[in-house]
């Protein structure tokens, strides 16, 4: 075990072996079958992994129970402070501490936004040997955005051409570790909608962020300040049981006006973004069942004190006995609110001979 020393008290009573090594988790013999759970410990956790039955000593501390004939005394750190750098096409190189942990055949800079990259030994695979890189975000003991505003600013730089160096290393480029190159283009989405709506950041974590539902609500939003429409962000739909087993018949969509809400969850309020303009909706037996925004007009946003309570992505409310219809691609199914009636609806306007109605918008 490179770094370690071995120190020896023996009384007439008791003896005590002392075992030191650089980093705690070192004195721990993990196989490759509790490797993963071991690093989320680690990694995540910031622990050290205390199931004796997966996680035993290393084989070479055992024997010197035998030699004292008494206790073994682990101490080391449970982790090291570094250097991290990020250097991103067209942006000054960027640097921060990190902590370096270890644990079995991995190594991880941890940063105290919950950011973790690690980086594996050589790992057999197949018939050649590789190094395996992963990433995770932590969501204890880890530090709010606002806190940390060094690491904001190397996360917003982790993007596509970006390379990770530790020191004096050689760079490791981001596609390394795969999905982190979207990290920062995320991240500068969120500032920009979260600024436009004026809500507070101050106590979200990257965990949080980087939620799918929350990161489906600022996207909504970012898109919206960018110029698309409605009708690029909710497609067309049709809810079947009307139909009575029928195949949907073209010609029974009729143009309409409407002015319909998408509501969401962001940090701790709510957040209503009305949009209004042309599209269509789809008529059986004399019953609207389905809808598709073609243009938009134009858009607003209403904001909330609370969160809206039964809702996880953001939905589009076309009518209060609707079920809410989840925009962003989650798959969840479209749940009634409470009491089976949204609180508040859209409108939409049209004429059943087909004729353009008159657009109740400006």
């Amino acid at each position: 075990m490179p770094g370690s020393r071995v120190s020896f008290l023996q009384t007439d009573l008791r003896g005590i072996a002392l075992v030191q090594v650089p980093l705690i988790t070192a004195a721990l013999d993990v196989g490759s079958a509790a490797q993963r759970d071991a690093a989320k410990i680690v990694f995540e956790d910031g622990e050290v992994p205390a199931d004796a039955s997966r996680f035993p000593l290393h084989p070479a501390i055992l024997p010197l129970a035998d030699l004292v004939n008494g206790t073994i005394v682990l101490e080391g750190l449970m982790e090291r402070s570094v250097s991290l750098t990020v250097r991103a096409p067209d942006r000054a190189p960027i640097t921060i501490p990190a902590a370096l942990r270890s644990i079995g055949d991995e190594m991880g800079y941890v940063l105290r936004c919950g950011l973790y990259l690690t980086f594996s030994a050589a790992r057999r695979k197949d018939k050649e040997f590789v190094h395996e890189f992963d990433y995770g975000i932590a969501v204890k003991n880890v530090e709010a955005l606002s806190k940390v505003p060094d690491e904001v600013e190397f996360l917003k730089a982790l993007r596509d051409g970006a390379q990770i160096m530790s020191g004096d290393r050689s760079g490791v480029p981001i596609d390394h570790w795969g999905y982190l190159r979207y990290l920062g283009p995320d991240l500068e989405r969120f500032e920009k909608s979260m600024a436009h709506v004026s809500l507070p950041i101050d106590e979200l974590r990257l965990a949080d962020v980087v939620a799918i539902p929350f990161m489906i609500g600022t996207g909504i939003l970012a898109a919206f300040m960018d110029g698309y429409g409605i009708d690029q962000i909710c497609p067309g739909f049709i809810f079947e049981e009307p139909l009575n087993g029928a195949e949907p018949d073209e010609t029974h969509w009729r143009p309409c006006s409407f002015e319909v809400p998408i509501v969401m969850n962001l940090g701790k309020s709510g957040l209503i973004v009305w949009s209004s303009g042309a599209g269509s909706v789809y008529v059986a037996h004399g019953v609207i069942c389905g809808f598709r925004p073609e243009r938009q007009v134009k858009w607003w946003f209403e904001k909330r004190d609370s969160r809206f309570s039964e809702i996880d992505a953001p939905q589009l409310w076309l009518y209060k006995d609707w079920p809410g219809v989840p925009l962003g691609g989650t798959g969840k199914q479209a749940a009634t609110y409470r009491g089976g009636e949204l609180p508040f609806a859209g409108t939409l306007t049209y004429r059943f001979d087909g004729s353009e109605p008159d657009e109740r918008v400006e």
